[in-house]
């Protein structure tokens, strides 16, 4: 009996090990399956490096060869300009000169348009230049146009026309604040109505006069679709909001900061709030006019520290009641700003 015994409990216990003994093969495929997994990634993760590094190969070797002809064309104008001023343009040479000036500025135009499109980290550089090469194509203009120097007293000072304005003039910002986008439409766009940049360099501008809360505003794709006019839109449809701006500036008066102790720093910066504030509602179509008047004087006077006030009280106590009726608003900033000079 203890024989058997002991015979069914090996039995047994080579039947565990064999059940224990038969996943193994499974694991170990499991196993070489992730491994072969991990390493199909990492050769897959290897592979988009190189064509990323590729592409910013070919972007670099790109962007270094359009400044290379940017270059060559800006020495192009600086031989001109010597050859006209060794030898001033006459009937004869005029049509030849002046054709050779403007395939050049066509090809500095076309190459910088280029540049823009690829938006270089140190792009600062590359407007400078083109800059120098819009000055130079004035002068140029100039001199074949008089047939004479640019420095002689009988020269006619050129008129800078818009196919040269390349926006090199600081810009006005735009921080996201609803009160704030009319002045910058009005003023952004001026600028850029008088320019025949293309829609790349107007966009290379209107994304850098995008800061604070506006800054996030234009996504990659747009900007890199250069698409000005979509761009535009999309900023429009945000932010051109009458009523919100409306609303904004009436709170701008209702919480304007009171100076509290005679300062004429303080009520230099209490009469510029009220007074960008009621500019604004001009502008919006909401003139400042009878009740309205008497409102804002109120709430500016209300801000006045304890002497400017009294002095305020006195001089109305010398003012008519004819007069007072008249010009309230107006007389409340012009007595203000007496105090602060």
């Amino acid at each position: 009996m203890p024989t058997t015994r002991s015979t069914t409990k090996r039995t047994e216990s080579q039947a565990m090990q064999s059940e224990n003994a038969t996943p193994q093969p499974e694991m170990q495929a499991s196993h070489s399956k992730t491994q072969a997994e991990a390493m199909e990634s990492k050769a897959k993760a290897v592979v988009e490096q190189s064509f990323h590094d590729a592409e910013l190969s070919t972007k670099q070797r790109e962007l270094k060869m359009l400044r290379l002809h940017h270059s060559s064309q800006q020495r192009k104008l600086e031989k001109l300009v010597e050859d006209v001023t060794t030898t001033p343009v006459n009937a004869t040479t005029y049509n030849v000169k002046y054709s050779y000036l403007q395939d050049l500025k066509a090809k500095i135009t076309e190459i910088f348009e280029k540049i823009v499109a690829l938006d270089p980290i140190d792009i600062k550089n590359d407007f400078s230049d083109d800059e120098a090469c819009a000055c130079m194509y004035m002068k140029l203009d100039t001199m074949i146009a008089n047939g004479t120097l640019i420095a002689a007293p009988t020269a006619v000072t050129p008129v800078v026309s818009s196919s040269l304005h390349h926006l090199n003039i600081p810009m006005p910002t735009f921080d996201g604040t609803y009160e704030q986008w009319p002045k910058f439409k009005a003023m952004f766009l001026d600028i850029v109505k008088e320019s025949s940049a293309s829609d790349a360099v107007k966009l290379h501008h209107l994304n850098k006069a995008l800061i604070g809360k506006a800054s996030g505003v234009l996504n990659a794709s747009l900007i890199a679709g250069n698409n000005f006019a979509s761009a535009w839109q999309l900023l429009e449809d945000r932010f051109e909001n009458p009523r919100v701006i409306v609303d904004r500036h009436i709170a701008g008066l209702l919480q304007m900061k009171p100076v509290v102790k005679e300062s004429a720093r303080g009520l230099r910066e209490l009469l510029e709030c009220c007074r960008t504030h009621v500019d604004g509602l001009s502008y919006m179509k909401k003139e400042v006019d009878g009740t309205s008047e008497l409102i804002i004087t109120h709430i500016l006077t209300s801000c006045f520290d304890p002497e400017t006030r009294k002095l305020w009280d006195d001089e109305q106590r010398r003012v008519s009641e004819a007069e007072d009726n008249i010009g309230v608003f107006m007389q409340t900033v012009r007595s203000a700003g007496s105090v602060c000079l």
